[in-house]
């Protein structure tokens, strides 16, 4: 949430595998770049989750949804925008037993 918040894309992109799926991106290296390019002209106002659905760990993965109100603005003015989405996650555990983004769909 603070990588979003903030508009690091970079700090954003290491929460994702090297090979991770998104709705608008594959590949840690293209999540970067989309999220670049959205931080760039972009000011986040609020992130905030609720109704989060987590399965039961197995294994190495874990798969759940959260519900997202996201505020923002253009950096260059114009009118605010509010997205309430559904995100749906799967994770997997990366070096150290890190939880990484393998896929996020919204």
């Amino acid at each position: 949430k603070m990588a979003y918040e903030t508009g690091d894309a970079n700090l954003f992109a290491t929460l994702f595998t090297d090979d991770a799926i998104t709705t608008d991106a594959d590949g840690r290296k293209d999540i970067r770049k989309l999220y670049a390019d959205f931080f760039d002209g972009t000011v986040i106002k609020q992130v905030a989750f609720t109704d989060q659905d987590w399965d039961a760990a197995t294994g190495t993965e874990r798969f759940g949804s959260v519900q997202a109100r996201i505020v923002s603005e253009p950096k260059e003015g114009g009118e605010q925008f509010v997205a309430d989405i559904t995100i749906q996650f799967e994770l997997t555990l990366g070096l150290h037993s890190t939880p990484l983004i393998a896929r996020m769909i919204y």
